[in-house]
């Protein structure tokens, strides 16, 4: 591998690591605010699911609960995000809304669905650009009579890796000086390295005497080998003169 490719490849795989671990913190941000903002909407839900059930202990039908709609607009002016706010009957007919052409309409199917999926516990239905939150209410023998819902503004939830592009541009000064920095690291070790295999190159080996034990012990073992070898030639020699002497 070239030079170029080492520094390209050092750099790229510290930029990368920085973004990810952007994305992780700004993704575990997220999940926590949104789960802050969701239990903050869901505590308005209870407040005015609460003040309709207790109408609704005074004997009174959901559909004669005049306080229903002041609750749901004291609901909608508590947070900017929630866009509406409704009641609706087990039969699916909006029985009070903040928005006045609803009343009287049936639910989306989306909502309809939720309900039939919780089985009468909170519910969320989401939709392109909101969710609606929906708890049950219940009268004095713990009978569902409805459902309080309020219609949020999806961005208030923060969708998943929303605020990622403006994570990474606020990150940006500091991606930059870790590429600045891995390059430097990455260029002084690559110019160690080199000058390192150059110096190997123009030291000349070192002598017999200075090697290490197990090279002198090695060479001697050879050694002792040919005069081994040349001992055995002279007595052959002498034996097959001797031969020829008989």
């Amino acid at each position: 591998m070239g030079r170029f490719s080492v520094l390209t490849s050092t750099v790229l795989i510290a930029v990368l690591g920085v973004i990810a671990y952007t994305l992780v913190a700004t993704r575990t941000m997220e999940r926590s605010a949104a789960q802050l903002a969701a239990a903050q909407f869901d505590f308005i839900l209870s407040r005015a699911d609460e003040a309709i059930e207790r109408n609704l202990h005074l004997g009174l039908a959901l559909g004669e609960v005049n306080q229903a709609s002041a609750a749901l607009e004291r609901a909608m002016s508590r947070s900017p995000s929630i866009l509406g706010a409704d009641v609706i009957s087990v039969g699916g007919t909006t029985l009070y809304s903040t928005d006045r052409g609803a009343l009287g309409e049936p639910i989306p199917d989306r909502w309809r669905i939720a309900i039939n999926d919780t089985h009468n516990e909170t519910w969320r239905a989401e939709a392109f650009d909101s969710v609606t939150m929906g708890r049950p209410v219940s009268n004095d023998f713990g009978q569902v009579e409805g459902w309080a819902a309020l219609i949020i503004d999806r961005d208030a939830l923060s969708a998943p890796l929303s605020e990622a592009p403006r994570t990474v541009r606020m990150m940006l000064p500091a991606i930059i000086l870790v590429a600045l920095g891995a390059l430097v690291i990455a260029a002084v070790v690559i110019r160690w390295s080199y000058r390192r295999a150059w110096i190997d190159l123009k030291t000349p080996p070192p002598p017999p005497e200075r090697r290490d034990a197990f090279d002198q012990a090695n060479l001697r073992a050879v050694e002792s080998c040919a005069n081994t070898n040349a001992v055995l030639a002279q007595v052959r020699t002498e034996i097959q003169r001797l031969d020829a002497i008989v």
